[in-house]
C-alpha cells in the first residue's frame, strides 16, 4: 500500500468516526454523558490525525496551520464569519420549514452554567478544530492528487460535511452540505485553515449561546 492508499484509509476512518457516533447519541439520555461522549469521539480524531502526521510524516503546514498575513487574515475570517452566522440562522429555518422532519437527535441542554461555559468555549472549540481539519484540511489534501478540479473536491468534502449531520434531519444534511462551500473555498483561496475553524467556532457559539434573539428571524418562522 503506498503512501497515497495509507492516507486515503485514514480519511475514511476519520469520516466513519463522524457519520457512526451520532449512533451513540441517539441512544444517550443523560445531557453530561451526552457531552462526555462528544468530547471523546473529538479527542480520539485528533489522536488519529496526530498518527496520521507520525507515521506519514506529514507537516502540519500540509493541514493548513501556516502563517499568513494579519489583514488577510482578520478579512477573511470577519467575511467568512458573517457570511457563516447568516446562512447558518436563516438556510437551517428555511430547510425546516420545506423539507420532511426526519430528526431523530437533538442537542441535550445545559443542565448547569459549568457545562455551558466549558462547552461553549471549550467544547466547540473541538468541534470547529475537528471538523476543519478533517472535513476541509484532510479532503483537500488527499484528494488534490487524484482530483485536479478544486470544484469536485469540494463537492465530495461538502455531501460527506452534509451526511454527518444526518441524525439532526434531512434539513440539516442540506443546510451543512452548503454551508461547508464557504469554509473549503477560504482553506483553497489562503491556504490556511485559521479562518474556518474561527469562523465554524463563532457560528457554533452564536447558535448554542441564543446570543443572538429568535425573533430577528421571525420572518422566516
Amino acid at each position: 500500500m503506498n503512501k497515497y492508499h495509507r492516507l486515503l484509509v485514514y480519511l475514511i476512518i476519520l469520516s466513519a468516526i463522524f457519520l457512526l457516533n451520532d449512533f451513540v447519541f441517539i441512544n444517550i439520555k443523560s445531557s453530561i454523558l451526552w457531552f462526555l461522549v462528544d468530547y471523546i469521539f473529538r479527542i480520539i480524531v485528533i489522536g488519529v490525525l496526530i498518527l496520521m502526521i507520525k507515521k506519514e510524516r506529514l507537516k502540519i503546514e500540509d493541514l493548513g496551520f501556516i502563517r499568513i498575513k494579519i489583514d488577510k487574515l482578520v478579512i477573511w475570517i470577519i467575511s467568512l464569519s458573517i457570511l457563516s452566522i447568516l446562512l447558518n440562522n436563516t438556510l437551517w429555518r428555511i430547510l425546516y420549514k420545506i423539507l420532511p422532519k426526519t430528526q431523530q437527535m437533538f442537542f441535550p441542554s445545559y443542565d448547569n452554567n459549568l457545562i455551558k461555559v466549558f462547552d461553549l468555549s471549550i467544547g466547540i472549540m473541538l468541534v470547529a478544530f475537528t471538523e476543519e481539519i478533517v472535513f476541509r484540511s484532510c479532503y483537500l489534501l488527499i484528494l488534490k492528487d487524484k482530483i485536479k478540479s478544486n470544484i469536485l473536491i469540494i463537492i465530495i468534502s461538502c455531501i460527506v460535511f452534509g451526511m454527518i449531520h444526518w441524525s439532526l434531519g434531512l434539513h440539516a444534511i442540506v443546510a451543512a452540505a452548503i454551508w461547508g462551500i464557504m469554509p473549503m473555498v477560504s482553506l483553497i483561496a489562503t491556504n490556511s485553515i485559521w479562518p474556518a475553524i474561527v469562523a465554524h467556532y463563532l457560528t457554533d457559539f452564536v447558535a448554542f449561546s441564543g446570543i443572538i434573539p429568535e425573533n430577528w428571524f421571525k420572518f422566516i418562522n
